[in-house]
């Protein structure tokens, strides 16, 4: 995996999409809260029929340190193009892994980040349009592995 970079001529905002890119590299969690506004953030999943409530700052944290947490022991995500304007990111990226019970994963996304102006700048939106196809399959394969390892232990 190569570390995402932001270009040298790179805007405030486009270093705080690098720094959270970084964090989820790295599996750290708490270092992705960090780009987050701490008032006015929020993330939605997209599609709709994904059913993922939207989340403040708090309730984000929760969500990934109680789905992907268990989950994998690490993710990484390749950033394929990324268009910036007026404090907005829109990125096109995927993440790889495999899951703890060995389900690949390879997820493609559309992310557009909102930030907070200023030399420092906070994400307050990040909206995340997953493959639900993808995620389906894989859900899928996963409850199917949970059923057969419950059946090899009774």
């Amino acid at each position: 995996m190569v570390a995402y970079q932001a270009p040298s001529t790179a805007s405030p905002a486009h270093k705080t999409f690098a720094q959270f890119v970084s964090a989820f590299n790295a599996f750290n969690i708490d270092g992705m809260l960090a780009t987050f506004d701490d008032d006015s953030f929020e993330f939605i999943i997209l599609p709709t029929a994904m059913k993922v409530p939207k989340m403040n700052k708090q309730q984000f944290g929760a969500y990934m340190k109680s789905t992907l947490g268990p989950s994998f022991d690490g993710m990484s995500i390749t950033v394929h193009n990324v268009i910036e304007a007026e404090n907005t990111i829109v990125a096109h990226a995927q993440s790889d892994s495999i899951s703890k019970q060995g389900t690949e994963w390879h997820n493609e996304y559309i992310f557009i980040f909102k930030f907070t102006a200023g030399p420092s700048p906070k994400i307050t939106s990040y909206t995340e349009y997953v493959n639900s196809a993808f995620v389906a399959g894989f859900t899928a394969q996963e409850a199917k592995k949970r059923k057969a390892k419950a059946k090899a232990v009774l």
